[in-house]
């Protein structure tokens, strides 16, 4: 059976995004914190000594200069001039220089392409076309922090994990207080599950106490690393301060919020996912899908449709409400906005797969995914899941060969033997089959929670669909109890499943 993530298990981690992207949401903005001189951003004179820096010199590097403490100030009608003056020069000015200077002008950059409806195969060639890219700008410039983080990027979508480690702690020797290069750093060492790590160059920062956006991302490393992290009073004193706009709180706040779910304190978590939705990123409003999906609802999704880039957002609404139809593009979207991310394809195969029946297109969703996590377990099965279900049954079997199964949760055992027993029907070993598939529903029924229960719903409907499918003799047995189990499931797929267990005959 397709596998999913648990329903507990998201934290309000830092986006990856690429340096273009973050621009454009207005993440590398001053959130105008009101903090000792040494630590500041900005000193009072701070933009007007860089303008006239750049009216007595008139070069790319005082342009540059200008543009980006402009932008970073929220004062772009200031530096217009340098702005074009960076777009009409031809040599020498970075990427990244005319990305700011695009923003500062209320442009949008050319695009190479629309990503978003790429192939999975030409997406895979642009993201070495971008890499090659990215070598040949450090080539010229070697110390830019952003071309080292935007290469990582590319080569952690690509699986290159080597490659992208280096790539990040040398953007970190370069520039290690920078928020931009902190967030991508510590979402890089989450993503291959070194939480502290992330925490901990997150922490040591000195910039860190003193920007919203890098404490958010301290109270999720500290969650996710265990214990309770080092920064909650400073939170709570941010989310108090009135000098600090609202935008740069909101993660903050779903941050905290999701640090008091945990501990128990609903009251004081609905108050904060509130404050998180007064002016949401994409990454905090689906947090708050997400927990409203554990029933603990804070507000309508209707009224935040100007989002940019919720991708997530949609495609956990879809799931939330049953729309199947309308979750694998936003599935895909959220894919190829966090190429390395394994979730997107996750949902997305099992989406497809499990409600749609959809199963070359569940291959494919979790083909994507593997190729940055080609060791993950829930991508190996859900691709075997659908393989099988295509009666490519040597693939299945090849890539469920792939698993460390010594490394298995009892959770992910549950969905291994489950998959392994569509298997054994498919290649006709049916006694094989039973066994698994009644092996794994006694370990879903043994986790005694609401995944668990899930679980042991899915295997015993998939059960029934081999057994009718083999013209089994007591395969009608095996229904009711897959109809019984689906009745008692607090789920939108349930009603799915038990409308497709009344076709069989």
């Amino acid at each position: 059976m397709p596998g999913f993530i648990k329903n507990d298990d998201r934290h309000i981690v830092p986006r990856w995004q690429g340096f273009r992207d973050t621009v454009r949401t207005g993440e590398l903005d001053s959130a105008e914190v009101a903090v000792p001189h040494k630590h500041a951003l900005v000193v009072a004179d701070f933009l007007s000594t860089r303008l006239a820096d750049w009216k007595r010199n008139n070069t790319v590097g005082h342009a540059s200069d200008l543009v980006g403490a402009g932008v970073a100030l929220g004062r772009r009608q200031e530096v217009g001039e340098a702005a074009k003056f960076l777009l009409q020069t031809d040599s020498n000015v970075s990427q990244w220089a005319r990305e700011l200077a695009h923003d500062a002008l209320g442009r949008s950059p050319n695009e190479d392409s629309d990503t978003l409806t790429l192939e999975p195969a030409r997406f895979a060639k642009m993201l070495h076309a971008r890499v090659r890219s990215f070598r040949q700008m450090l080539r010229i410039e070697p110390n830019d922090p952003i071309t080292w983080v935007e290469l990582a990027r590319n080569h952690a979508a690509l699986g290159h994990t080597h490659q992208a480690h280096r790539n990040i702690l040398t953007a970190l020797q370069l520039a290690k207080d920078n928020r931009f290069v902190l967030r991508s750093s510590a979402r890089f060492f989450l993503h291959h599950k070194k939480a502290d790590m992330a925490h901990k160059i997150v922490l040591k920062a000195e910039s860190t106490r003193y920007d919203p956006w890098l404490v958010a991302t301290e109270l999720a490393t500290g969650c996710i690393r265990g214990g309770r992290p080092n920064l909650v009073k400073v939170a709570r004193k941010m989310l108090a301060d009135n000098n600090i706009r609202e935008g740069h709180l909101s993660e903050l706040a779903s941050a905290l919020a999701t640090l008091e779910l945990q501990s128990g304190n609903y009251k004081g978590a609905k108050k904060l996912f509130r404050r998180s939705l007064i002016r949401p990123t994409e990454n905090s409003l689906a947090q708050a899908i997400w927990v409203s999906q554990r029933h603990l609802i804070i507000g309508s999704y209707e009224e935040f449709q100007g989002v940019t880039n919720m991708y997530e957002a949609r495609a956990l609404r879809a799931v939330r409400k049953g729309d199947w139809d309308h979750c694998g593009e936003p599935c895909r979207s959220w894919y190829y906005y966090q190429p390395f991310s394994r979730r997107p394809c996750i949902l997305g195969s099992y989406v497809v797969a499990l409600a749609l029946e959809n199963y070359q297109l569940g291959a494919e969703f979790a083909q994507m995914g593997l190729t940055a996590n080609p060791t993950d377990f829930m991508l190996l099965n859900n691709f075997a899941f659908s393989a099988a279900q295509c009666d490519r049954v040597d693939e299945a079997y090849r890539m469920l060969s792939r698993v460390d199964r010594a490394s298995l949760s009892p959770r992910d055992s549950a969905v291994f033997k489950a998959t392994s027993g569509l298997v054994s029907f498919r290649k006709g070993e049916i006694e094989r089959g039973r066994k698994l598939y009644l092996e794994s529903r006694s370990e879903a029924e043994a986790l005694q929670d609401q995944d668990g229960h899930k679980l042991a719903a899915l295997a015993t409907t998939f059960h029934a669909l081999e057994e009718c499918r083999a013209n089994a003799e007591h395969w009608v047995d095996v229904r009711d109890d897959a109809r019984c189990a689906l009745e008692e499931l607090d789920d939108p797929i349930a009603a799915t499943l038990q409308k497709r267990l009344s076709l069989m005959s």
